[in-house]
């Protein structure tokens, strides 16, 4: 059953209106405007009723929430006054055996059908966990609040004096109270806010119903501002995973709640508070109470409690730090005017934020003055807008209370911008380069390791191993998270085809003193289990080896007949793509009817040289096989100055032999050249920017000499018709 008080609120508000209006013009801040269709009760209870079983419908997977709500029914409603002295709004509370479950305020101008104000609470059965006493009440409920700081003030006023109840959706408090009271024997008009004001009892800047009116039509929005760019940039993939198909809900669990009152500070104040209390109390920061969190933030600012958008993305790591944690803020923002597509990318990137479990503190633009909101959840049926709604605590009541995206009445979206992120606990290794097991990497390679929170730099540099060990020097990004290996000298490198573990010990801490999870789950418990490594290997070198001719034939007959000794010698092609020298030697292996002779046993081969050298002489009477191997070592200057030589299991393998078979017609013509004497009188001209080319077959060697004779360089040419000594 409706209160008595309510009933007479009711009547006496519409006495009130229908007493000073006449015909269809009513008179409103000195202007005449035609009288508005109003709905009746009846109506607005319909519409009430939906917006209850859309709240409903979104818990019905969440059995607690859902039971607590089920078969609640419309007990009791407030009616306020709009800017024409009419009726505006009307507050409605849906109960369950006597307990406020539910409120929602809805708009009684038939041009605004189904349009839900702001205001209204719900009842979860997470706050009765923390607040066993609360429940949903009318805004209205708490006006006995104000009588005794009136009658301080000198007014006389009791519970029986009659007062008019107002609803101004461009002001941030919306709900307010005008008193005809006397004063000192003189009358006076005074204004109550019902919405902020009761929690101190602090008189609103507005003194009369002339100024709200006039505040109220003076409106202006405050320009959302402009927001730092997000730390990792969030932006949807493909196509757009938002919004999902039918009913849905994004919401973070364990978020305290505290009001303004509980604290004694604003609004930023406490809905920064409720995040951080939600990390603390999931085993982040130090465990710290809410008034300590609370004065943090306003000696930050230096206010008591109130901030702008950019001084709360900034005090909430400030304060994450202090209490030795770090907290990796993201944000965003929607401005009225903005397209479909920038709102599905504002919304997919703040429930991703949600579907963490990341909760943020949301700045709401709309009213005058903006408002922080520590926000828990969105919901919506699909791609309905108008049903869609932020869950957040607001700081007033205790209870999660909607807050309508999209503005039905002027067809614009709320402007908000929110602020979240996530602390990130004991410090972890995020991602290395190169990665775990990789092969094949680059002797230049500058290792980049990438922690998750801010470390004490000379913790890790004194701790870090690698073997084996290079010389080498570090570097951190300006935020402390990412650490270079920087190789001493670059010339040197590392070495080939060789295997680098990287150790960071458990014992490694972050700048607030936490120990290394090497493993990522949660807890440090020290050596082995956190001892975080990872592995990688060098590739090999880029040298080549290459005999030419590879293949002597006597005659296109076949080999030499018996008793028959011939004598052929081959080059060796050298080419080395690295910034370093080598010292190569020669070996070969035979087998059949013949002997060699190493012209060359062993020779250095300059960086980014390419060399071409006579190295074989072959005397074979039949059949014969040689293998020839060019076996590179590398010289590396060790860290205590002595040469260290260092062989490269790089050698290549040429196959020269005389077959015991017929050669086929088509053989090549320079293939069947023997020449008896090697030794040229002049030297052969090799340079890669040359722009004569000589075939590495048959006739290369004196054809190079020859046009070396009169100082003409040339190009050497593969048989795959590849330049030797370029890349």
């Amino acid at each position: 059953m409706r209160s008595f008080t309510t009933i007479f609120i009711a009547l006496f508000c519409l006495g009130f209106v229908f007493g000073q209006t006449q015909g269809n013009d009513v008179l409103a801040m000195g202007r005449k405007v035609k009288k508005p269709k109003i709905l009746s009760i009846e109506e607005c209870k319909k519409i009430a009723q939906q917006e209850y079983n859309l709240h409903l419908g979104f818990h019905q997977k969440d059995t607690a929430n859902y039971n607590l709500l089920k078969g609640a029914a419309i007990t009791d409603w407030t009616i306020y006054l709009g800017i024409d002295d009419l009726p505006f709004a009307v507050e409605f509370l849906f109960a369950k055996h006597g307990l406020g479950v539910f409120t929602v305020v809805v708009c009684m101008r038939a041009e605004r059908r189904y349009d839900i104000l702001d205001g209204g609470s719900i009842l979860m059965t997470e706050v009765l966990k923390r607040h066993p006493d609360a429940e949903a009440k009318l805004t209205i409920s708490c006006l006995p609040q104000w009588f005794d700081t009136l009658r301080n003030k000198g007014y006389e006023v009791d519970e029986r004096t009659p007062y008019r109840l107002y609803y101004f959706e461009n002001l941030s408090s919306h709900f307010f109270v005008v008193f005809d009271l006397k004063k000192n024997g003189k009358r006076e008009e005074v204004v109550i806010d019902l919405y902020n004001g009761f929690i101190q009892n602090i008189m609103p800047e507005w003194k009369t119903l002339e100024d709200l009116k006039r505040a109220q039509i003076n409106f202006k929005p405050e320009p959302l501002p402009e927001m730092p760019k997000p730390k990792e940039k969030q932006e949807p993939k493909g196509k757009s995973s938002f919004p999902p198909e039918g009913k849905w809900e994004f919401s973070v669990t364990g978020v305290p709640g505290f009001l303004m009152s509980d604290l004694g500070k604003e609004c930023a104040a406490v809905a920064c508070t409720d995040v951080m209390i939600y990390w603390d109390n999931n085993g982040y920061l130090d465990d710290s109470d809410e008034q300590t969190y609370a004065n943090d933030f306003c000696a930050y600012w230096g206010t008591n409690g109130r901030a702008t958008y950019s001084q709360i993305y900034s005090g909430m790591p400030y304060v994450a730090e202090k209490h030795n944690d770090c907290y990796v803020p993201n944000g965003g923002g929607i401005r009225e005017n903005a397209s479909w597509a920038e709102a599905i990318q504002y919304f997919e990137a703040l429930t991703q934020e949600l579907g963490a479990q990341h909760p943020m503190v949301l700045n709401d633009y709309w009213p005058a003055p903006p408002h922080a909101n520590c926000c828990i959840g969105l919901y919506g049926t699909g791609d309905d807008k108008s049903t869609w709604r932020y869950y957040r605590y607001d700081g007033i009541n205790q209870l999660p209370q909607p807050l309508t995206v999209w503005r039905s009445s002027d067809q614009k979206w709320r402007p908000t911008a929110y602020v979240s992120g996530y602390c990130v606990g004991l410090p972890t290794v995020v991602w290395t380069s190169p990665l775990k097991g990789d092969e094949n990497i680059d002797i230049g390679v500058q290792v980049q390791i990438h922690f998750s929170k801010k470390m004490n730099t000379s913790s890790v540099e004194s701790q870090i191993t690698i073997t084996p060990e290079y010389a080498r020097s570090y570097q951190w990004d300006p935020e402390q998270t990412t650490l270079m290996i920087i190789i001493q000298n670059p010339q040197q490198d590392l070495k080939f085809l060789t295997q680098y573990t990287i150790k960071i010990p458990a014992t490694v801490e972050d700048i607030t003193g936490k120990k290394l999870d090497g493993d990522k789950d949660g807890k440090w418990e020290g050596s082995p289990e956190d001892d975080y490594l990872f592995s990688f290997t060098t590739r090999g070198p880029k040298v080549s080896f290459t005999m030419v001719p590879s293949t002597h034939i006597e005659s296109k007959t076949g080999c030499p007949p018996p008793n028959v000794q011939f004598t052929k010698f081959s080059r060796a092609i050298l080419e080395n793509k690295e910034r370093r020298p080598f010292k190569v030697s020669f070996t070969a292996q035979e087998s059949g009817e013949g002997s060699y002779e190493l012209l060359v046993n062993e020779l250095n081969l300059p960086e980014h040289a390419t060399l071409c050298t006579l190295a074989l002489k072959l005397t074979f009477t039949g059949n014969y096989h040689i293998d020839a191997n060019a076996n590179f070592s590398e010289s590396i200057q060790g860290r205590d100055g002595i040469q260290i030589t260092a062989p490269v299991d790089a050698s290549v393998i040429t196959q020269i032999s005389c077959p015991n078979s017929p050669v086929p017609d088509n053989d090549w013509p320079d293939d069947n050249y023997s020449i008896t004497n090697p030794s040229y009188p002049t030297p052969w001209f090799i340079d890669t920017e040359s722009k004569v080319g000589i075939l590495l077959n048959g006739f290369c060697a004196g054809m190079g000499h020859l046009l070396g004779r009169f100082k003409i360089p040339t190009v050497l040419v593969n048989t795959d018709l590849r330049i030797l000594g370029t890349y």
